[in-house]
């Protein structure tokens, strides 16, 4: 399981929080700022930040908008702890990717709920996640059948035709039959039945390089920040 992080700059805010959390079981971690917060989720992501807003060297806000940007971790559930219950700091909270919002004092059975509620809610998104996943992988197997199927149904008409006319030709020599115009009509069909033989295994080798390169590793790129407001204001 996954630790919590619990961020605040008191250490009595700390210790109730953290007796709560592993008390229900959950593995706990501490930081008494913002950059504390941002270096541990750095080194080793955990399930939820309860993250205090009014701290030392970095706030709360900052810190949550520099841990989504950290690479996989823009769904990382943040819920604020605060004791400023104003409206504007609720809308603050949500618009620097926080998902929920803890008042103080504490109450116990309200901290588990919410902790509990995002802790479900990322484990859902989770499961959806492999859903598509599979559904994807599904739908990219029928693709990569149908395209190959094609081709190697083409080529085995073609091997059939060949495999005809050289029954034919055979048939005919052992019979003292073979002229001229069926010998020609029968290199024709053996030549034509060739070339799409060819064109097939090369279709079929072309779709095979491609999906290859659709499995290399694909690399995340890092989250870029992009200043809205200040392209906005050129």
């Amino acid at each position: 399981m996954s630790d919590i992080l619990i961020v605040d700059d008191m250490a009595s805010n700390r210790y109730i929080l953290r007796c709560l959390l592993e008390e229900a079981g959950y593995p706990v971690r501490e930081a008494t700022d913002g950059q504390q917060a941002l270096d541990a989720a750095t080194r080793s992501p955990p399930a939820l930040v309860l993250m205090d807003i009014n701290m030392p060297v970095m706030n709360g806000y900052e810190a949550c908008r520099r841990i989504k940007q950290l690479p996989g971790q823009w769904c990382l559930p943040v819920l604020f702890i605060s004791a400023n219950n104003e409206i504007s700091a609720l809308e603050q909270a949500f618009q620097a990717g926080g998902c929920d919002y803890v008042s103080k004092p504490f109450h116990q059975l309200e901290v588990l709920a919410r902790v509990q509620n995002q802790l479900r809610l990322k484990d859902l998104s989770r499961q959806q996640a492999k859903v598509q996943l599979y559904q994807s992988l599904f739908q990219l197997t029928a693709g990569i059948a149908h395209e190959i199927n094609t081709p190697v149904g083409i080529g085995i008409t073609a091997s059939s035709l060949i495999h005809g006319a050289g029954d034919l030709l055979a048939n005919a020599v052992q019979n003292g039959m073979l002229g001229q115009r069926l010998l020609h009509q029968q290199l024709t069909d053996i030549k034509e039945g060739s070339e799409l033989v060819e064109s097939s295994l090369r279709r079929v080798a072309l779709l095979i390089t491609r999906f290859k390169e659709l499995t290399r590793d694909q690399h995340e790129l890092p989250a870029l920040h992009f200043p809205v407001q200040k392209s906005l204001s050129k």
